[in-house]
């Protein structure tokens, strides 16, 4: 095996671990020593999470009725992040704020609460 099929074989167990972690990538690459951009990189290399045509698969939810304007006040959002965490948001929580919220958790690697 050369170099670079060890390097890559290394590097497919660490996107695999880091998956596994439930760790953002920020937090998970600052715990292991490596910076954002390499990690990126050999993602896009080894083609990790890609489909064969090079797209990721999503799947729409159907469409659901309309939320009775109570519901908003009481029942919060609950949403499933990577690594089984979840977030619960105010249902009434308006898209633009909660899209910010998600890149600022994703980007920090926030896990769990702060001081």
């Amino acid at each position: 095996m050369d170099a670079m099929q060890a390097r890559a074989q290394t590097w497919q167990r660490r996107l695999e671990d880091q998956l596994a972690s439930g760790q953002s990538i920020a937090v998970w690459c600052r715990n292991n020593g490596c910076s954002r951009q390499t990690f990126y990189r050999w993602q896009a290399r080894l083609g990790h999470g890609l489909s064969e045509t090079g797209f990721t698969e999503i799947y729409l939810a159907p469409p659901v009725e309309p939320i009775c304007p109570e519901t908003l006040d009481s029942q919060p959002l609950r949403l499933r992040l990577i690594g089984g965490r979840e977030l619960l948001v105010p249902m009434a929580m308006p898209a633009a704020s909660l899209a910010q919220l998600l890149c600022a958790l994703e980007s920090e690697g926030v896990e769990g609460s702060r001081p």
